[in-house]
């Protein structure tokens, strides 16, 4: 199991269009992917559903 990880204290420099489109790319070839949005602005997450999600990140660790 390999671990990328985007970070970066400034806004705006493209961690999260980096992270969606790195986790694409690595999901077309084939290879397993989880991407974890732990940004209280959940932008990677709003970038995959039309609605916003019923739980967030904190219920999903907390309820399981």
């Amino acid at each position: 199991m390999k671990v990328i990880a985007m970070c970066n204290q400034k806004g705006g420099v493209g961690k999260t269009t980096l992270t969606r489109e790195l986790g694409c790319y690595l999901a077309h070839a084939g290879e397993r992917v989880l991407l974890i949005d732990s940004d209280g602005q959940a932008n990677l997450t709003r970038s995959f559903f039309e609605n916003e999600p019923e739980r967030g990140l904190y219920e999903a660790i907390l309820d399981g």
